[in-house]
């Protein structure tokens, strides 16, 4: 009887341990297989758990406009992260997990974790939930491309020479109207808003005595005197007070840099906006941000770029805008290593123009023509244009300018029942609206 419960007790036992070891291996495997697919602070990791299914490249829509991308490879169970504004930090990315359904994330976004929750829904796109600084939102990614971008794919349009650059806006140099119903808003001449920053850069002072292009100049001077240009200097904020403030220290990128001079300009009652310039491939790591300004005596658009600390003009004392350089770099932009300032169709830039990053380095006509051959493909901007600093998308439209037949996967937006943002980013391939001279 001893020795049978003896025996009874022993089998329990070593029952209890191989639960407990099948346990401990179960839990250790499950570990292993989480761990797999994670990996740390880089903008491109490989899963090696669960396969997931897809293929392509998607972007993210929600009503704060967040331009995060992703591309997903298939064969290589890769996956690559990009925005195209600098919003977030270095793109770096934590804590991959797919589970065989949804697939787990975090992106690095201004010094804090936005955690992204997705799964796939109809017609191949990713829908779930974001949650940022304890605030949760949904979220749908559009896939808007077939393929992924792979290493030989992404950023070609740094890798394509200015003839071929060129080459590529002639072949999309075509637009036609459209339906699309939008106006331009600009909130002007609200300077009691900004007494305290007035007073603080004394901009009454800049600017008395001046008048209409005189006091953009004027105003871009200012600003590229106290903040110089630094490519991954982004400041978040509604208040242009605290992005100066960082930016007198730190520099600012071109889009903060065109932010500020387009709000400075509204405050004295120039109609300006903030003009995205993009590259033609829908992956980029490159793009450039300038303004646009209205001149009531001259009834034109002026291109100010603040990076550069430039306007251009032709040799006949016209200023240039956006349309106009683009035009101007299709019909000229072959001719670039031969141009000299003698060239009849040379362009002229203001005497204090140069990348404002350096004070030693001047303005050079043929690479600033190269550089934007690439970036004048796409053109985005905003309905209104308000008060907001760098969260001017909010309680706008945003508007992109393509050619005709530039034709991508997934140009018409996706939408989902939960969330309304109809209207809130439309494709347009009407200039003439596009540019349309304010009232």
């Amino acid at each position: 009887m001893k020795k049978r419960r003896r025996g009874l007790v022993v089998a329990v036992i070593i029952a209890i341990v191989g639960v407990l070891f099948g346990t401990i291996i179960y839990i250790r495997s499950d570990r292993e297989k989480r761990k797999d697919g994670i990996q740390t602070s880089t903008n491109e990791i490989q899963l090696k758990g669960e396969a997931f299914p897809w293929n392509g490249c998607y972007r993210i829509i929600r009503a704060d406009n967040s331009d995060l991308q992703l591309s997903f490879e298939k064969d290589t169970q890769t996956v690559k992260a990009s925005s195209m504004s600098g919003g977030y930090a270095n793109d770096i990315l934590y804590d991959w997990i797919y589970d065989g359904e949804k697939i787990t994330f975090a992106i690095l976004r201004n010094a804090y974790n936005e955690i992204y929750v997705l799964e796939e829904v109809e017609e191949g796109n990713l829908s779930g939930t974001c949650q940022y600084m304890s605030r949760e939102t949904a979220v749908i990614l559009e896939k808007y491309r077939d393929t992924a971008n792979t290493k030989e794919q992404s950023n070609q349009d740094m890798k394509r020479s200015g003839k071929e650059q060129v080459d590529l806006l002639n072949a999309y140099s075509e637009y036609k109207t459209d339906e699309l119903v939008y106006d331009y808003t600009y909130d002007l001449n609200q300077k009691e808003l900004y007494r305290d920053f007035i007073n603080t850069y004394e901009l009454d002072r800049i600017a008395e005595g001046k008048s209409d292009i005189e006091l953009m100049m004027a105003l871009m001077n200012w600003l590229c005197d106290i903040c110089k240009h630094g490519s991954t200097a982004y400041y978040e904020s509604s208040s242009i007070d605290e992005i100066v403030t960082y930016g007198k220290e730190n520099g600012l990128n071109c889009r903060c840099l065109s932010l500020v001079l387009s709000e400075v300009m509204r405050m004295y009652g120039i109609k300006a906006k903030v003009i995205w310039c993009y590259p033609k491939d829908d992956y980029f790591d490159d793009c450039h941000v300038v303004v646009q300004a209205y001149s009531e005596k001259t009834k034109q658009w002026i291109m100010f770029d603040p990076t550069y600390r430039l306007t251009l003009q032709t040799k006949t004392g016209e200023y240039m805008d956006i349309q106009g350089l683009r035009e101007w770099i299709r019909t000229y932009g072959y001719d670039l290593e031969g141009m000299t300032p003698e060239s009849s169709y040379y362009l002229v830039s203001n005497e204090d123009a140069g990348y404002t990053g350096n004070a030693e380095y001047g303005f050079n006509l043929k690479d600033y023509a190269n550089y934007m051959a690439k970036n004048l493909f796409r053109l985005k901007c905003l309905s209104k244009n308000t008060i907001l600093g760098t969260k001017c998308f909010q309680n706008t439209y945003t508007i992109e300018l393509i050619p005709t037949n530039y034709n991508i996967a997934g140009i018409e937006l996706f939408k989902a029942n939960e969330i309304d943002l109809s209207g809130k980013y439309v494709y347009s391939t009407d200039v003439d609206k596009f540019f349309k001279l304010p009232e």
